[in-house]
């Protein structure tokens, strides 16, 4: 394949788990040695803003690998583009930890007027929910179809934050948002209840620290499902991305039971990420062993008056001391 151009404006979307949505603009430029720069600026849908810079090659024309400040960490970057040249996919994370990133999609900001993505997909009738649409050329007040009122908070050249009230006779279900003439690809949904938790990763592997070996943490979001009529009536299972939760750890089986692995191996934040504890042998635990241990993750979210639970595994392991790179 002929060898892509990346240089221009780019609309960028992502997720950093435990951190949430977030969304921006990266400015690439070539810089004339067969490499790019690019110029970051981004926003988590909290309203905190975040810049970085970045140099990367481009193997093939289409494999990004880069090195960037993003907002202060030193950072690599892993991302490809798309058979069309049009859009770049990947993956960030933190040079020292590689367990520490986010998603990350960007698309070309010119072209067809469109919707890019929304933050979040989903609405909970009955309530009003602060929505970010993310696209190219939006003109006009997003509308989520009928039982739906929007009031714009802000907008600049590729984002509209609206605030959305549902009324509560809405009826739930997959709909269209449109900007104008210009209709989103992706549904969104209108959903009554959460019904049911999935905590992400299902599994995962911590590794407890000590000396000059750094604590590789483990981060886990509640991710929240609800089921709603389908084009064709039939219901539908929806996802409705990371929601607060409460998060404890539990033993998994009755061996972690005995060897006390909640009190020993680590603690969980209130972000979903496990942090291990030191590691080497302890005299406080049976035959002086090591931190490490096997857990449940769990999260619970209030939805209602109501709470809804879901669980994970985690192993909780000794040091790794030879970490081969992954980009």
């Amino acid at each position: 394949r002929p060898r892509a151009d990346l240089a221009g404006e780019w609309v960028v979307t992502g997720h950093t788990p435990g951190r949430g949505d977030y969304s921006g603009t990266a400015m690439i430029s070539d810089d004339g040695t067969g490499g790019y720069t690019a110029a970051y600026r981004l926003e988590y849908s909290d309203g905190t803003w975040f810049d970085g810079r970045s140099k990367a090659i481009v193997y093939t024309g289409y494999e990004w690998r880069g090195t960037s400040d993003l907002g202060g960490q030193d950072v690599r970057e892993v991302f490809a583009l798309d058979e069309s040249g049009n859009r770049l996919r990947g993956r960030w994370f933190l040079a020292a930890h590689s367990e520490t990133g986010g998603d990350f999609v960007a698309e070309r900001a010119g072209g067809t007027p469109r919707i890019v993505a929304l933050s979040p997909a989903a609405l909970r009738v009955g309530a009003k929910q602060t929505v970010t649409v993310i696209g190219v050329g939006l003109d006009g007040v997003p509308d989520f179809g009928a039982g739906t009122a929007s009031r714009v908070l802000a907008r600049d050249s590729h984002r509209i934050v609206v605030e959305v009230a549902v009324d509560a006779n809405a009826a739930p279900g997959l709909r269209q948002a449109a900007v104008g003439a210009v209709k989103g690809a992706t549904p969104v949904a209108l959903y009554p209840r959460v019904e049911r938790i999935a905590v992400e990763p299902s599994y995962a592997i911590a590794r407890v620290g000590g000396g000059r070996i750094d604590p590789v943490a483990a981060q886990f979001e509640a991710v929240g499902y609800a089921s709603v009529p389908g084009a064709d009536g039939r219901a539908v299972d929806v996802r409705l991305g990371a929601l607060a939760a409460r998060w404890e750890t539990a033993a998994f089986n009755e061996q972690a039971v005995r060897d006390r692995d909640p009190e020993f191996s680590g603690r969980i934040d209130g972000s979903g990420r496990f942090l291990p504890a030191v590691g080497g042998p302890n005299p406080a635990r049976r035959f002086s062993g090591n931190n490490v241990g096997n857990l449940s993750v769990v999260a619970r979210v209030s939805d209602g008056g109501r709470e809804v639970t879901g669980t994970s595994h985690l192993i909780v392991t000794v040091q790794r001391w030879n970490t081969p790179p992954i980009y």
